[in-house]
């Protein structure tokens, strides 16, 4: 059962808590029991107590279930109530709520922001070594948002429009690129896709998705088709399957689709 609303961790030993909120409490309890069993949560007083006493001296407690709209504000309101923001008496690091600032302060942290943009960024220029950013994608691999994160992200990218500048800089930046780091792109594109599985619900939604489209939208995919194959036929290219015999694995794959596709549709007529 999906619940959201605010809950607490305590350790039974000293009676320190740990109070959070999630828009799905039972998912949010168990990303903290892997994280802490893994040894890499994301709140060090909360890992070491739990290294130290072990998992069978925590437990974990609902204390409201709310609307999403109030997670955070009922968030601060029990840390402060149960003073786990002391070291004292919880293991809260924050308050959930980012801070209001005036409109004079988040005039000057923009323009603070704008002066390390390009070559003010101490950055600016440096190329990382391979060591380097495998060091970087290693630290990064497996984590994951939690629920109250993504609710965050979720509320402070709500309404956000890219400036004109900004949109202008991307469109640019793609136009001026040369051929040689464009097919350089489409590379790591190949290699990233390669191997990979869609869903049975992804390909079967886009099976209905194409069956249910409108004869203008049918007529607009065909017409893009046939333009793409003309491009590749004018660099000499051969469109994808053209003149490419199919394995029999293949063939036997193919008419699996077709069946499949048959099947469906029937079941939507």
């Amino acid at each position: 059962m999906r619940i959201c609303g605010i809950y607490y961790i305590e350790n039974s030993v000293n009676g320190k808590r740990i109070v959070g909120s999630s828009v799905h409490i039972t998912k949010r309890w168990s990303r903290h029991r892997k994280d802490l069993e893994k040894n890499k949560h994301g709140n060090p007083h909360l890992q070491s107590a739990w290294n130290k006493y072990g998992p069978s001296k925590f437990s974990f407690h609902i204390i409201e279930a709310c609307n999403e709209t109030d997670l955070l504000t009922l968030e601060d309101y029990y840390i402060s109530m149960l003073n786990t923001f002391d070291r004292n008496w919880g293991y809260n690091l924050k308050l959930a709520s980012r801070p209001i600032f005036s409109e004079e302060t988040m005039q000057r942290i923009k323009a603070a922001g704008r002066a390390r943009c390009g070559e003010k960024n101490s950055n600016f220029g440096k190329h990382f070594s391979e060591e380097h950013k495998r060091k970087i994608a290693k630290a990064n691999t497996g984590y994951v948002h939690t629920e109250a994160t993504k609710y965050k992200l979720s509320q402070f990218h709500k309404g956000r429009k890219l400036s004109k500048e900004r949109v202008m800089a991307s469109v640019n930046g793609h136009k001026n690129r040369t051929e040689s780091q464009k097919e350089e792109t489409r590379v790591k594109m190949r290699l990233a896709l390669c191997g990979r599985k869609q869903a049975s619900e992804a390909i079967a939604a886009k099976k209905l998705g194409l069956h249910n489209m409108s004869k203008e939208a049918k007529q607009e995919r065909s017409r893009k088709i046939k333009e793409s194959w003309r491009i590749r036929k004018q660099r000499g290219e051969k469109p994808w399957a053209l003149g490419r015999p199919c394995a029999e694995e293949t063939k036997a794959k193919i008419r699996e689709t077709k069946y499949q596709k048959r099947k469906i549709l029937s079941q939507v007529a």
